[in-house]
């Protein structure tokens, strides 16, 4: 939840500075700044990386999951883990 949420400040952020730079006469004057440089960052750099760091987050923990209940399962039903050491190397 904390990488959505940052993800959407970080977008925001990047939303208020390009709010700014579509005024034509201010465009002009930041032209080849690093304010250009930092929005394009805010937007899609950082905009991007925060929201994959959410689904790895958020999938990562179950597809681990499912893949130890799997497991369990598989010893539960009498079948040794040295086999399953053969299976899942």
């Amino acid at each position: 939840m904390l990488f959505a949420v940052g993800f959407i400040f970080l977008f925001t952020i990047g939303g208020l500075t390009g709010i700014v730079l579509a005024n034509s006469g201010l465009d002009i004057a930041l032209h080849d700044t690093y304010y250009v440089v930092a929005h394009f960052h805010y937007v899609l750099s950082m905009g991007a990386v925060f929201a994959l760091f959410a689904g790895f987050h958020y999938w990562g923990f179950r597809v681990c999951h499912v893949a130890f209940q799997i497991i369990q399962m598989l010893t539960l039903d009498g079948m040794p883990l040295a086999v399953l050491a053969l299976i899942y190397p």
